[in-house]
């Protein structure tokens, strides 16, 4: 989605790499809805996207529901276990069968808002290899009104479309209004991952009492605990639910996906080091 902290970076990475594809949540009909998207990182993002798309880059719409939109490039036959899904994009949630529910256009109607969040309007995809499955999708958080005016838990919707999986990108950073318990039941994940600069205590309960079990020792990696918030956690008991180290967490999933493995790596360097390594069953 167009925020600066999810957006700004892409043209950085565009020095260095290639992109032969863009898919994008509110393309080709931008402006669908008045949104609070930061306009310096979607000024920047621009720039960089006429470029890109000058030297060969082909733009798509986000898909919600298709299968394999996004997919393997070479020899995907090898691996008939490996699927994307586009489960959720622009407040379009898919149903998890042929269809898609569309909650943004529900809420307009129902409450005449002319402005949605941009955060609601993230995509969110669901890969799958073998047994392995893994969620990410944005900064989905909150609820929406339905077309009966009642309103209801948006991130709730996507996390039963995309049901239960191994490991599972948390929504919004962690942050207070995102990882409900309603979807953290929904995804019964084994491990969460999560690049948050304030995490709290609140989505630390959930995530241990309402996971799969394994965060009940370790299965929450921060991609940084400050100090303060290790102490507040030390002292209720939390840092159980944390990975011992801090760093960047990498997922690498075995041959035919029946096990993978979490590897922290030292974010204060370019070295690399491994700091923790755990291996789980999916």
């Amino acid at each position: 989605h167009w925020h600066d902290d999810h957006i700004r970076g892409i043209p950085v990475v565009g020095r260095t790499f290639r992109f032969r594809h863009y898919f994008d949540h509110q393309y080709p009909r931008v402006g669908l809805y008045r949104h609070d998207a930061d306009q310096g990182g979607f000024e920047l993002l621009r720039q960089w996207f006429f470029d890109a798309c000058a030297r060969g880059m082909q733009v798509e719409p986000f898909e919600v529901g298709a299968l394999n939109q996004i997919r393997l490039r070479r020899d995907a036959a090898a691996y008939p276990a490996f699927e994307i899904r586009n489960v959720a994009a622009n407040g379009v949630v898919w149903d998890g069968r042929d269809g898609v529910r569309d909650c943004a256009a529900e809420h307009v109607r129902a409450t005449g808002a002319k402005v949605i969040e941009e955060n609601m309007l993230s995509s969110a995809i669901r890969i799958r290899y073998g047994n392995f499955s893994y969620f990410t999708g944005g900064d989905i958080e909150k609820s929406f009104v339905g077309a009966d005016g009642v309103r209801y838990n948006y991130e709730e919707l996507v996390g039963k479309a995309a049901g239960p999986v191994s490991v599972c990108k948390t929504n919004h950073h962690a942050y207070l209004t995102a990882m409900s318990p309603e979807f953290v039941r929904a995804v019964r994940a084994q491990a969460y991952v999560s690049s948050v600069w304030s995490p709290n205590q609140t989505n630390v309960k959930t995530l241990t009492a309402m996971s799969a079990g394994s965060t009940a020792s370790g299965g929450v990696y921060y991609g940084h605990l400050p100090e303060k918030a290790r102490r507040e956690f030390a002292e209720r008991g939390l840092l159980e639910s944390v990975a011992p180290s801090q760093g960047h967490a990498v997922v690498k999933v075995a041959p035919g996906g029946e096990t993978f493995r979490i590897f922290v790596l030292s974010a204060e360097d370019e070295s690399m080091t491994v700091l923790d390594e755990r291996e789980f069953v999916a």
